[in-house]
C-alpha cells in the first residue's frame, strides 16, 4: 500500500504541477490574446485613421480640380463674351467706315493725304486705290500728278502711293488704319481679371 499511496501522491503531485502549469499557459495565452487584440485594434484605428485621412485628401483634390475647373470655364466664358463684344464694336466701326466712304467728307479727306503725300514727294508716282475710286483718275492725276490704278486689297477705302524713283508705299488705307485701331484696341484691353483669380 505504500506503492499505492506513494503512487497516487506522485500522480497528485503530477496533475497538481500540471495543473498550475495549464494555468500558466492558459494566462499566458490570455495575456498574448489580450495583446494581440488591443495591437489590432490599434492597427484598426490606424488604419481607418489612414483611410480616413485619404478620404479627406482625395475630396480636396476633387474640390481643387473642381474649382479649378470652375475658374477656366469662368474665364473662356467671359473671354469669348468680350470678344463678342469687340467684333460689334468694330463691326459698327466698319460700317460707319462704310457710311464714311460714300460721302463728300470722304473725296476730301483721300484729296487731303494725297496732297499731303505730293509735297512730301513732288516727282509724281502711282497711286492705288480701291477700284470704286478710279473713278476718280483724272482728277487724282491732276491735282497731284499720281496716275490712278484700282487694287484689289482696298476694300474700305484710301490709297497707297508710291512716289516715283523710290521703293517706297505710303499706307494711307482706311483698312490699314482700320486693322491697326483694332490690334490696339485689342492690345490694351487684353489684361482680363476675373474676381478672385490671382
Amino acid at each position: 500500500m505504500d506503492n499505492q499511496k506513494k503512487l497516487e501522491r506522485f500522480r497528485a503531485a503530477v496533475l497538481e504541477d500540471g495543473q498550475e502549469k495549464a494555468e500558466e499557459i492558459l494566462a499566458a495565452a490570455r495575456s498574448h490574446a489580450q495583446a494581440a487584440g488591443q495591437e489590432a485594434s490599434q492597427n484598426e484605428s490606424g488604419l481607418f485613421e489612414k483611410r480616413r485621412q485619404a478620404v479627406i485628401e482625395e475630396s480636396s483634390l476633387a474640390a481643387a480640380r473642381e474649382s479649378a475647373r470652375f475658374k477656366l470655364n469662368a474665364r473662356k466664358n467671359v473671354l469669348s463674351y468680350r470678344k463678342k463684344l469687340v467684333e460689334e464694336l468694330f463691326d459698327e466701326v466698319r460700317a460707319q467706315l462704310a457710311a464714311f466712304v460714300k460721302s463728300d467728307k470722304y473725296k476730301e479727306n483721300l484729296f487731303k493725304r494725297l496732297g499731303e503725300a505730293k509735297e512730301k514727294y513732288p516727282g509724281g508716282g502711282v497711286c492705288l486705290v480701291r477700284n470704286e475710286d478710279t473713278a476718280l483718275a483724272d482728277e487724282i492725276k491732276s491735282r497731284f500728278g499720281f496716275d490712278v490704278k484700282a487694287d484689289e486689297k482696298i476694300k474700305i477705302g484710301g490709297a497707297y502711293v508710291r512716289p516715283a524713283g523710290t521703293s517706297l508705299l505710303i499706307d494711307e488705307t482706311l483698312d490699314s488704319a482700320f486693322d491697326e485701331q483694332f490690334e490696339d484696341f485689342s492690345r490694351q484691353h487684353s489684361e482680363l481679371e476675373l474676381s478672385g483669380d490671382e
